[in-house]
């Protein structure tokens, strides 16, 4: 401490002395009472250390192989469906086809309020259905077509 700080305790008083000593003993680095260890680790330890991660690596691989072939093993290959709408892009191809599937799915996939989602499907899936001759197509037909009316869009 300076000269100062110690006038200045000196002035204040001993109650003072222990807060300014745990001050000081905070920036002091800590004693070690043991002699210093060197700052590499020895071959020996660097190779065991080494010898262990690869040891757990594999095990993990293998548990991880395992649980893979636990989860996968029963599953079986899922039914291909030839017009099966898998996606917003081949839901609105399936007027433009307009085969027995593509009218299948299409009336598969009709909403109970007759519609297909959005106004545009709607419309082009009910123009297609129409000159279908199937009773269910002619039916489904009929649906959208309430639909359209019902909601001025036709």
């Amino acid at each position: 401490m300076t000269k100062d700080l110690d006038e200045t305790l000196r002035e204040l008083g001993d109650e003072y002395r222990p807060v300014i000593d745990r001050l000081l003993a905070a920036y002091t680095p800590p004693q070690r009472p043991f002699a210093a260890q060197p700052a590499t680790p020895s071959v020996g330890r660097t190779a065991s250390a080494v010898a262990w991660g690869v040891a757990l690596l594999a095990a993990a691989s293998l548990m991880a192989f395992l649980g893979f072939g636990l989860v996968f093993r029963d599953a079986a290959p899922a039914k291909v469906y030839a017009v099966r709408v898998s996606d917003a892009a081949r839901e609105y191809q399936l007027a433009v086809i307009r085969d027995d599937k593509a009218v299948q799915e299409m009336i598969r996939t009709q909403r109970a309020d007759g519609g297909w989602g959005s106004d545009f499907l709607t419309r082009q899936n009910a123009e297609a259905l129409r000159f279908c001759s199937g009773e269910e197509a002619q039916v489904a037909y009929r649906r959208a077509a309430r639909n359209l009316r019902l909601r001025g869009l036709r």
